[in-house]
């Protein structure tokens, strides 16, 4: 059936619908999504492959805008229509919206030693990483050049990497495991730092308290008779 879709955020809305549709549906709630991917048509000499959706991300699709003008800008409104019903969602059914960085989830892959440091590759010879220790937050997800990377202390750290940059830190001497080797449940890991997260301040994760993130305004004419009338 055709149906008439406004804007993104409809479009959205319907492929909930239809995911969660008792008659034809793949799943029984949206609690089963974990992640959501968005293909972006043209990404330069930037990107190559799937990366994690970050605010230099989003910067730097935005300068690829001018090789690809009648989608990147599109691709990007769908991105932030994500974003924007998972809010909604917890809008409306009054649940925390929790936000963990794909670092984050890494760490968790370590039992040995209490210091990891995690390290993915953010393409153009620059990297997302992050350390932790205990579970805790030593220094946050940054973007960094591999003259900076090489800076941090790797000594008694279990190194956490995907393939491209477990290449370059063996090549430097640094040890490291490369986490799509593994065969973990990452899921099982976001779910226990969702829960960590909302027991310890379950009040910072409700929606109200969220930054607003707007798409794309409408564009507005005003006629000449209404700017009369309002002077």
């Amino acid at each position: 059936t055709d149906v008439q879709i406004a804007n993104h955020g409809e479009g959205i809305k319907l492929i909930v619908d239809a995911l969660t549709c008792k008659e034809h549906g793949v799943i029984d709630s949206m609690s089963e999504i974990n992640a959501v991917g968005h293909r972006v048509v043209h990404g330069g000499e930037k990107f190559s492959g799937s990366v994690i959706i970050t605010d230099e991300i989003i910067e730097a699709l935005k300068e690829c805008s001018e090789l690809s003008p009648l989608h990147n800008p599109a691709n990007l409104t769908g991105i932030r229509a994500c974003v924007t019903v998972a809010r909604v969602m917890a809008q409306q059914l009054n649940i925390p919206l929790v936000g963990i960085s794909s670092l984050e989830i890494l760490s968790q892959i370590n039992e040995e030693t209490s210091k990891t440091i995690t390290v993915l590759d953010a393409r153009k010879k620059q990297y997302y990483t992050a350390v932790y220790d205990n579970d805790n937050e030593i220094q946050k997800p940054e973007l960094t050049s591999e003259e900076d990377l090489l800076k941090k202390d790797f000594s008694n750290a279990f190194v956490i990497a995907d393939k491209v940059s477990h290449d370059f830190l063996q090549e430097k001497g640094i040890n490291s495991v490369i986490y799509t080797e593994l065969n973990e449940d990452l899921g099982k890991y976001l779910n226990k730092l969702v829960r960590q997260k909302i027991e310890k301040t379950p009040d910072n994760f409700m929606w109200a308290k969220l930054k607003p993130l707007y798409l794309q305004a409408p564009p507005v004419t005003i006629s000449t008779k209404n700017k009369l009338s309002q002077a």
